[in-house]
Parts: structure tokens; C-alpha cells; sequence
């Protein structure tokens, strides 16, 4: 046998002896067990000889890929918490429903994708209709000044956009085109994630596309075994500089970090004409088969074919274990549903501002999205935050099954060095994975992105449905009734599924029977932050019902604003106009807070009355910024928990109709911290020298002085 050219005869019939000959003869590097592996199956399943080029590039699938989330395989999952670990079999269950050939470990690349192979399988479609959802990196994509190009959220890096497919099916069918985008000679990295994003933005919502997927760790073939699903039929003589040297080198070798897509073949020309423009060279280098085989031809000519599961069983990920030691509840982990939340509060004077909707009209598409960056509780914070969209959407009318979801992690670099980060990855992932499953939403795009800044996972939800219209997410008109809606929550907090469900459907019924005016959504927040976000100008809540305000973070909620009070249900206020309007007060000297104070983080203690609701309001909004807050109430027994708080803060407020304690303890403290560089503010009366007088409330300027490091 030639070692160039030609066929390995009778290689499924080898013994050992002779399978070890022929890996020297070669100079093969992979396993035994892997070459034993390989001669099986050409044995039993192709039934005939492997070219030799053929085993080379075997050969080279079996290389230890370079760690990433994508080959990152999850050898073990080690939890103590019985939901999770409940979840986790699930999805293994799924994936051996889908792949029963499957003999390597589940990637956590695949496993964001098991939900969706499995529902696609049942039926759903993974897209919306006439339209496709495409998440970006913000850090190569800029927004067009005047234009919405793009969705995002303040400290995602992750961006939607909404993509027309002029009326086509949004999944890859028989026929469809694989186009690579690579970048021209001489051009750098840099230049070519650029020159794609501006192709990106000048396709707009006209790009008929499919797919978008990146040539990761390993190569062209590597990327597509893990991120396509599909049938593929690869001509390798498009992918070489030189016609006339057929070689595989390019499957496994080349275009690492270079975009490809799927798209009707109708449309490669007019899509491969408009790259040049931008200095891309695209090349139309596959199409896609109504099998589960990667046919590999050249000029026209097939060369070989194999199973893809067998490919993808040769792929050597990195192996780990991924440990969870305990799923720990955390109500500090906020999700954030609003790019900027505003700030309306009796004793924070601040422009009246309308606050940014929690959704977004994209060419035709209605989208809500969420983001999360926790450092606990990774599977219920990733749950709630693909939860909060899809009710943000429920309560403008749209039914959760009519909705698609966008998932983007961003993931730390060094992920494969630590168990335990691996397992918060894991977690998160199923958080999301069960979520999917319980309400049978399909995503229709995913991404996962390393950042070596990043400690723990950070992930960004996106929900999207075909069009609707949004509603207000601030009150509206005085009278109206304010409620608060949630599922219930079972002990080991997360609802109760079939609750969930029917809390949905509810929700969605209410609103297209326009009996919500407006809506905010709450997720492990307040209702007491919430109201304060939906306040707007002159209208607020007046609460009614203050035992159910005044209780801590809710897991889900929503806060809904009705004309006419609904029966069987207790309302939390009344929708009421200001007396007098509020005017920015006299601007006022406040000296910036001085790094004599020891505490690295900004730290306040609000002194108040009991059950002060505008303080526990101020309390929410400085902690949104940022600060440490010590609320403390002016209860007899509280002098020495005052006292021992005003030892380490900056900033002591003084609220409305409260003195502080005649005691020693406390005068010393106070003395103390305004020696060191603090502040003591008073909102009413003055009440010392000492203190800065604000008698109409806290100037917005004044905060953010002493927030400054």
C-alpha cells in the first residue's frame, strides 16, 4: 500500500500485532483502544477499507482538543442536591435518546443543546417564523448612532439581533449551502472580526441565514461535529489554495476563529458577492444531506463517508469532573430585567426620567431579555433569569409556547482548571436546560463565550416572539389598582411546574383581555424595588397592604396595573398623584468621601423610622449602585447595633421624624466616623451643625459625589 495514496486492505480483519505495525508504518499517534475502535467499525458498520488519507485525519480527531467550554466533557457530576442531580440524569436521558451511539461524554457545548435536539425531535421548531435570532459579541459589534442594531444590556457582552428569512423555514434542510467566511490575505484577526460585524450590520434584516456558528478548537470538522446537527457533504478541494493538491489538512488545521453559516444555495452568491465588498472571502464549501453522514468529495468526486456519531465518538475533549457541593440559596444575586433601573424615592430627588422598558421592538419581533452574574445559587439564578423574559412577554399577551429564546454564557478562560467551576458552569446550564424542558421552549440561538476577566458565569436570556407589542412598564393613571402576581414556590425554590404553567397561561389571559395596563416583572427583587421602578413623574403606589411589601426578595413575580380591581385577589396599593411636585433641590456643596474610611465598598447606614417603606426604597437604590447599606430602625434596643454600624460607614441618613440616641456609644461613633472623612445627612429638620441639611430629600448630584472612588 502506498503511504500517500490509497486504501488499507482488510484493516477491519487486523490483529493487534499487525494494527501495531501499520499505527508505525503511518506514524499514527492515536490510542489502541482508539485504533481498535476505528477497525471495528469499519468492520461492522462501513463495511469496507479507509483510505489512508482518511485514517490520517482520524488520527488527528483523536488529539487531545485545546480546553474550552466546547470540549470541556463532563466525566462525573458530583452534587448534593437532589433537584439538580434529578435534572442532570434527565438530560443525560435525552441525549441517549437522541445520539444511542453515543460513546463519549457529554460537552457542556452539547449539553445547551440537548433541550433543543429533543424538542426539535417532538416537533417544535427551533426558530421563529420568517425570522432568525442572531446573538453577537459586543465587543465586535457597535450600534449604528439613531438605529437600534442590536439588543443588549449594560454588563452583557452578549447583543441579540433579529434577522428576516424571507419567509423560509428557520431549521437546515436538505440542499442548503455552507458558506465560510474567512479573512483576505494580510488581513489581521482584529480587522476581520470587524469587517464582520460591519457585513454583519449591512445585511441587517435582510440576511437569509440560517446558522451562524465559529470555527472553534480544533478545526472546521471538530466545529461542525459539535455545533451542527446536520448531514453534511464537504468538498475539501473548495477549502484548498491549490485545486490541484487535494489535501484534508484544511478540516482539521485551518480558518480557527473564522464564522461559517447555513443558508438556502439560492442565496450563497449574492451573500458571498456582498462579503468581498468587506474584504471577507467567503467560500461555499458543503451542503447539507438528509442524513447523519459527513461525505467528504473533491471536484464533484466522493472520496469517503462516515457516521457522525462515529466522528464525534473519536473527539477527545478534555475530561473532567464537575462538583457542586451545594447549591446555596442567595437573594443578593440579583437578576437584572432592565438595562437601568430607575430611581423614585420620597427621600432621592432626581429627575423625573421614564426608566428603559424591560423590551424592544426588533423588526417586527418583540424581545425581553434578562442578565445575571451570580456568585451562588448558579442553577436557580440561570432558572429565574431565562423565567423573567418569557413573563415579560406573557404579560403584553404572548403565549410562552409561541416564544424562542436567545442563550448566551460567558464563561471564565481558566474554566478547566477547577472542578468546581466547571460545576457552577454545569449548574447553570441545567438551570436553563430545565426551564426549557418544563415550558417546551426551543432556543433558537446560543452562544458560549471565555472572558479571562471572569470569576463565575455570567449569562444573558434573551426571549423573542414573531411580533406583539409591548406595554408600559411604568404606572399610567391615578386610580388604577396594583397587584402583585407569582407562582408558588416549593421548598427547595423552584415553582411547581404544573403552577408555573397555569400562572402563564393566566397571566397571557389577562393581558389579551386588556385588563393589564401595565407590568413590571420581579425576579429575586422586592415588590418595594419594583414599585419604585414602575413609579413614573407624579404617579406612584400608595401601598395598602404593607406586611406583603415590607417581605424581602421575591424568586418570580410580576407587578401588574389594572383600571378595574379583579376579584379574589389582594391588591398592594392604589395608583395616586403627588400632592405637589417635586423639584430638584438648591444644589449643595457634599465633599467627596476620602479613603480614610477603611471599607472598600461604600457603605451607609438609613436610621428611620419602623417600617419605613422610602427608606427601604433609598435601601434598594443604593445597593442597585453599588454601596453596602445597614437599615437599621429607631427602636430602643437598636442604640447599639447604630453605634457599632457607624464604626465602619461612610455615609450616615438621617431620615424624616427621628432623632438619634442620647447615648455615649453612639456620639462616640459618630465622632469617629466624621473624623475619619464620613458624612452625616439629614433629610428634614436640622438636627446638629454637624450634619448636611436636605430638606426636601437627597439631590441625585450629591449621591453620586460620595458614591465616586
Amino acid at each position: 500500500m502506498s503511504k500517500t495514496t490509497g486504501k488499507v486492505r482488510k484493516f477491519g480483519r487486523y490483529s493487534a500485532s499487525q494494527l501495531q505495525k501499520m499505527k508505525i508504518d503511518l506514524s499514527l499517534s492515536m490510542s489502541d483502544e482508539a485504533l481498535e475502535f476505528c477497525a471495528n467499525y469499519y468492520r461492522t458498520a462501513e463495511k469496507r477499507d479507509p483510505l489512508i488519507g482518511e485514517l490520517r485525519l482520524l488520527d488527528t480527531l483523536t488529539a487531545k482538543l485545546a480546553p474550552s467550554p466546547a470540549t470541556i466533557s463532563i466525566e462525573e457530576f458530583k452534587t448534593n442536591n437532589r433537584f439538580l442531580a434529578e435534572t442532570y440524569e434527565d438530560l443525560i436521558e435525552k441525549r441517549r435518546i437522541l445520539y444511542p451511539d453515543a460513546t463519549y461524554p457529554v460537552t457542556l457545548s452539547e449539553a445547551m443543546t440537548v433541550a433543543d435536539s429533543y424538542l426539535e425531535r417532538a416537533g417544535k421548531q427551533h426558530g421563529l417564523p420568517r425570522r432568525t435570532l442572531l446573538l453577537e459579541d459586543n465587543r465586535h459589534s457597535k450600534r449604528i448612532p439613531g438605529k437600534r442594531a442590536g439588543f443588549g444590556i449594560s454588563g452583557s457582552r452578549h447583543q441579540l439581533r433579529v434577522l428576516h428569512k424571507n419567509g423560509l423555514a428557520g431549521n437546515p434542510e436538505h440542499g442548503d449551502a455552507l458558506i465560510l467566511f474567512v479573512p483576505k490575505s494580510g488581513k489581521s484577526a482584529v480587522q476581520y472580526q470587524r469587517n464582520m460585524s460591519q457585513l454583519l450590520r449591512a445585511m441587517g434584516n435582510t440576511a437569509p441565514w440560517k446558522r451562524l456558528y465559529t470555527v472553534r478548537s480544533g478545526g472546521l470538522l471538530p466545529s461542525l461535529l459539535l455545533q451542527s446537527t446536520t448531514g453534511l457533504r464537504i468538498d475539501v478541494a473548495r477549502l484548498s489554495e491549490n485545486d490541484d493538491m487535494i489535501s484534508l489538512i484544511p478540516l482539521t488545521e485551518a480558518f480557527h476563529g473564522s464564522r461559517f453559516a447555513i443558508l438556502p444555495t439560492e442565496d450563497a452568491k449574492p451573500i458571498m458577492e456582498k462579503a468581498e465588498e468587506y474584504d471577507i472571502h467567503a467560500i461555499c464549501f458543503a451542503s447539507v444531506t438528509d442524513n447523519d453522514r459527513i461525505t467528504v468529495t473533491a471536484h464533484k468526486e466522493e472520496l469517503f463517508s462516515l457516521k457522525m456519531g462515529f466522528l464525534r465518538a473519536l473527539l477527545q475533549a478534555t475530561p473532567v469532573c464537575a462538583r457542586l457541593a451545594n447549591e446555596k440559596e442567595d437573594d443578593r444575586a440579583r437578576v437584572r430585567h432592565t438595562p437601568t433601573s430607575a430611581a423614585s424615592c420620597a427621600y432621592l430627588l432626581t429627575q423625573s426620567e421614564p426608566p428603559d422598558t424591560e423590551t424592544a421592538q426588533i423588526s417586527d419581533a418583540l424581545c425581553a431579555t434578562t442578565f445575571c452574574a451570580p456568585e451562588e445559587s448558579f442553577c436557580k439564578n440561570a432558572f429565574y433569569t431565562a423565567l423573567s423574559p418569557i413573563v415579560t412577554l406573557a404579560a403584553s399577551g404572548k403565549a410562552y409556547t409561541e416564544q424562542r429564546l436567545a442563550v448566551g454564557f460567558t464563561l471564565p478562560e481558566s474554566i478547566h482548571n477547577s472542578e468546581e467551576t466547571v460545576g457552577d458552569c454545569l449548574a447553570a446550564i441545567l438551570g436553563v436546560y430545565r426551564l426549557q424542558a418544563e415550558l417546551g421552549i426551543p432556543a433558537a440561538a446560543s452562544s458560549l463565550l471565555t472572558d479571562p476577566e471572569q470569576v463565575h458565569p455570567q449569562f444573558t436570556v434573551y426571549s423573542a416572539v414573531s411580533e406583539g407589542k409591548s406595554i408600559s412598564a411604568s404606572l399610567t393613571k391615578a386610580g388604577n389598582t396594583v397587584y402583585c402576581l407569582r407562582p408558588a414556590i416549593a421548598k427547595n425554590g423552584f415553582p411547581h411546574f404544573d403552577l408555573l404553567r397555569d400562572f402563564l397561561r393566566d397571566l397571557t389571559a389577562r393581558a389579551r383581555s386588556s385588563s393589564i395596563i401595565s407590568a413590571r416583572v420581579l425576579c429575586r427583587e422586592s415588590i418595594t424595588d419594583g414599585l419604585m421602578k414602575m413609579t413614573h413623574g407624579d404617579l406612584y403606589c400608595r401601598i395598602e397592604d404593607t406586611a406583603i411589601v415590607s417581605h424581602g426578595a421575591i424568586p418570580i413575580g410580576v407587578l401588574i396595573e389594572t383600571e378595574k380591581p379583579i376579584a379574589g385577589l389582594t391588591p398592594i396599593g392604589f395608583v395616586e398623584q403627588r400632592d405637589e411636585e417635586i423639584t430638584k433641590a438648591e444644589p449643595m456643596r457634599v465633599e467627596p468621601i476620602h479613603s480614610a474610611i477603611w471599607s472598600e465598598q461604600t457603605e451607609f447606614v438609613i436610621y428611620c423610622e419602623p417600617s419605613d417603606i422610602d427608606a427601604q426604597t433609598l435601601e434598594d437604590i443604593l445597593v442597585h449602585r453599588g454601596a453596602s447599606v445597614h437599615l437599621i430602625e429607631a427602636l430602643a434596643d437598636n442604640a447599639g447595633a447604630l453605634s457599632r454600624a457607624l464604626l465602619t460607614s461612610h455615609v450616615l441618613i438621617q431620615c424624616k421624624n427621628v432623632n438619634l440616641p442620647k447615648n455615649e456609644h453612639v456620639d462616640f461613633a459618630l465622632d469617629t466616623m466624621l473624623r475619619a472623612g464620613g458624612a452625616w445627612w439629614s433629610i428634614g429638620a436640622i438636627t446638629d451643625d454637624r450634619a448636611i441639611p436636605f430638606p426636601k430629600g437627597i439631590p441625585e448630584d450629591a449621591l453620586e459625589t460620595v458614591m465616586k472612588k
